[in-house]
């Protein structure tokens, strides 16, 4: 399962270094989405209840530089989730992963 997160890093590091938006919102939309199977993943192997962890800091819309913020949010928390996992601590992943999620979404879902 690692494995996931390691290909959700390098899309992120994709995303930090795409010439475009569409590229950005490209590559942070298969992040995403492998951080969706991760959840579903950790939630059925684990028997973790799914449930909505509380929401993390934001950044505002109206920043020039919120998509690589948000991406760099992203990134933290997938590699907090990654430690967390290792260590066993699986609720403390699905939260992390979880606001990785929501941070990529908010990319993806911009206009």
């Amino acid at each position: 399962m690692l494995e996931l997160l390691g290909e959700v890093l390098d899309h992120i590091s994709r995303a930090k270094s795409a010439s475009d938006v569409d590229g950005l919102k490209l590559e942070a939309w298969l992040a995403r989405a492998s951080l969706e199977l991760f959840l579903v993943k950790l939630v059925l192997l684990h028997g973790l209840e799914e449930r909505e962890p509380p929401s993390p800091p934001s950044v505002k819309r109206g920043d020039p530089d919120r998509n690589l913020k948000l991406l760099s949010m992203a990134e933290e928390k997938v590699r907090e989730g990654q430690r967390s996992f290792g260590e066993g601590d699986y609720f403390t992943t699905y939260e992390n992963v979880w606001d990785a999620k929501n941070a990529l979404t908010k990319i993806v879902t911009s206009s």
